[in-house]
Parts: structure tokens; sequence; C-alpha cells
């Protein structure tokens, strides 16, 4: 890498001179530090990026899988609750008609009497 660097500097040498060589090769390995920097950080972004992803992932999972535990313990109290209703609504029914029942046959027993 010197070797390249000393070639370098000497062809700017011929071309700028000397003063000037320096300043040139300066600002190009300050531009070429920056986009290896720049370079880094973007890699270092995406690693991140790729973590958070992941972690976010996880989370989304994790999320999922307590809705669908809730959703069934719901859906099963639901069920739970609908036979109740059910089986009310079935005695009362039953209730309501046998009482008619009782209510024509009275009716009719006075009717006949």
């Amino acid at each position: 890498m010197l070797e390249l660097r000393e070639e370098i500097l000497e062809i700017f040498k011929e071309v700028f001179g000397a003063d000037k060589a320096y300043k040139v090769l300066e600002f190009i390995e300050s531009r070429v530090r920056t986009d290896v920097a720049t370079q880094e950080d973007i890699y270092e972004l995406r690693l991140e990026i790729e973590k958070t992803r992941a972690d976010v992932s996880t989370r989304i999972e994790e999320v999922r899988a307590e809705l669908s535990t809730r959703i069934e313990e719901v859906r099963a109290g639901l069920s739970s609750k609908i036979e109740k209703v059910r089986a009310d609504l079935l005695k009362w029914t039953f209730a309501f008609w046998l009482t008619q029942m009782a209510f024509l046959a009275g009716i009719l027993f006075k009717l006949l009497s």
C-alpha cells in the first residue's frame, strides 16, 4: 500500500509540484477514508436493520400466538354461554307451551261443563 502511495506521490510531484502533490494526495486519501467509513456505516446499518427485522418478526409471532390463544379462550367462553342460553330458551319455551295448554284445557273444561 505504501509503494502505491509513493508512486502516486511521485506522479503528482511531476504534475503539480511537491507542495501541491502532498495536498492533492491528502485530499484523495481523506475522500477514500470517508468513503470507506460510509460503507462501514452502511454495513453496520444493514446489520442493525436485519437484527431489528428479526426482533420484529419474533415479536409478531409471539403476538400471533397470544392472540390465537386468546381467541380460542373467547370462542370457548362464547360456546358455553350459547349452550346455556339454548338450554334456558328450551326450558322457557317448554314452560310457556305447558302453561298455554293448561290455560286452553281450563277454557275447554269451563265451556264443556
